[in-house]
């Protein structure tokens, strides 16, 4: 007897308004799962994409940063070791060391004209770019003395001209230098200078310069590099003085690296963009000239990205944040219209409309990836509004009702779909409009009397 009394306790509180909502709250808790799913969906199509993208570009061609060219002059170095014999006498031993000073230009002018593309694979699209490099600019004669290098131990007849760069296999022709009216050719260097920091190097043979030095001030050189390449294009400011200008028919640059180009000069369009930096001794953080290695220079280069953003995985997460946002106020809509109106809603209704608005997501990430995240909002979250319309209209039979949720879903999802297009205000205007919608909520229902719902 004790027993039919309880359950006749609990299906009565159920039954209750206080009932129905605690159920609401553990249905909405309970969405939490399916949501987070979603969220670990789309990291996982994120890495696919990335993936993807990175097996177009490895067989195109990586991204591209170049060094140089860089003066590599060797002199001799001579150690005095002092040894006493057995019989008291001082032998001197004299050892030669051969160690290389690195010169880099006074002058360094680049050309940079850049056509790029989009590379797709399947439904997923690699930014790729073909790229003609003009090196021009002279090296002025080496300072020994601020090095403290005796001039007479340099091996001029076995001075090189290095240019450190990646993505190697990549370029397309000869590369070629011409210095002191000869054309050299560049080829790679197997355990040059240049791998410890990550890139290979291109190296002439001996420039067999004798005395050049002697009587010249400056020497000029000129360079040309055709790469395939993809993701970014930079170049470290190893001259006095640097500058360069790319042109280039890529109409989304992200401008990249420790210097950005001038403003004034800086063109940005439909069709492409122009931009010219130019870079000073003193802004940058390293000397003209290196002893011992050439060290990693990565971190002050500069130059272009060139990227296919893939923000719809970005929209996609963003948008996922807030769906136990738009699941609540769903979900109070729904029940201050069954309050207001006296209505009986059941609580299986809810768990439907409550998987219709988490496959919204689902809806949202797929259609994204081949129309965008614009488009793809528009046609899910128009389909989950209509198919919940439809579905209330059929337990609550009456078109003015499912009218107001009509328009209040549209109102919801429009409100969301603003929030995740505004960056910079997407937090104000959130607080904002969940502030709107709470005072809405305690105007209307100031007169419901809760004891007696």
């Amino acid at each position: 007897m004790e027993n039919k009394e309880s359950t006749k306790e609990v299906t009565s509180f159920f039954s209750t308004t206080n009932g129905k909502l605690l159920m609401i709250i553990g249905l909405i808790i309970a969405l939490l799962v399916p949501l987070e799913l979603i969220k670990q969906l789309i990291y996982e199509r994120n890495g696919r994409q990335k993936e993807m993208v990175s097996e177009v570009t490895d067989k195109w061609g990586d991204d591209v940063l170049v060094y140089g060219p860089i003066l590599k002059v060797p002199y001799i170095i001579f150690n005095e070791t002092i040894s006493k014999n057995s019989d008291g006498s001082i032998d001197t031993i004299v050892k030669k060391t051969k160690e290389y000073v690195y010169f880099t230009p006074d002058k360094l002018n680049i050309e940079a004209n850049v056509k790029a593309k989009n590379l797709s694979r399947g439904m997923y699209d690699a930014a790729v770019f073909t790229s003609n490099l003009n090196f021009t600019g002279n090296f002025d004669v080496p300072d020994f003395d601020v090095l403290n290098i005796n001039p007479e131990t340099v091996l001029w007849n076995e001075t090189t001209i290095l240019l450190p760069t990646s993505n190697l296999r990549s370029i397309k022709n000869e590369v070629k230098l011409e210095f002191q009216g000869k054309k050299l050719i560049l080829e790679p260097q197997y355990s040059g200078q240049g791998q410890e920091h990550g890139l290979e190097t291109l190296s002439t043979g001996f420039l067999k310069l004798g005395n050049f030095f002697k009587t010249a001030t400056s020497t000029g050189f000129s360079l040309k590099l055709e790469y395939n390449g993809s993701e970014s294009l930079k170049v470290v400011p190893i001259g006095r003085k640097t500058t360069m200008k790319m042109i280039s028919n890529w109409s989304d640059p992200s401008f990249c690296g420790n210097f950005l180009p001038d403003d004034e000069s800086k063109v940005v369009n439909g069709s492409g963009f122009q931009a010219d930096w130019k870079i000073l001794q003193m802004n940058r953080p390293f000397p003209r000239y290196f002893k011992g290695s050439i060290p990693n220079l990565s971190n002050h280069s500069f130059g272009v990205n060139f990227i296919v953003t893939a923000d719809q995985y970005q929209q996609n997460e963003r948008t996922v944040k807030y769906g136990i946002l738009v699941i609540t106020l769903s979900f109070l809509t729904f029940f201050m219209v069954q309050v207001l109106n006296r209505l009986k809603i059941n609580i299986v209704e809810y768990v439907m409309i409550g998987i219709a608005m988490t496959l919204f997501y689902t809806l949202l990430l797929s259609i994204s990836e081949h129309t965008g995240f614009t488009v793809a909002y528009l046609i899910s979250s128009g389909a989950v509004i209509s198919m919940i319309a439809i579905y209330a209209f059929s337990f609550l039979k009456n078109i003015r009702i499912t009218f107001l949720i009509l328009n209040s879903l549209l109102l919801l999802y429009g409100y969301i779909f603003v929030i995740i297009r505004m960056e910079n205000y997407a937090l104000l205007s959130g607080s904002v409009g969940l502030f709107i919608i709470l005072a809405l909520v305690m105007y209307y229902s100031r007169k419901i009397d809760w004891k007696n719902v």
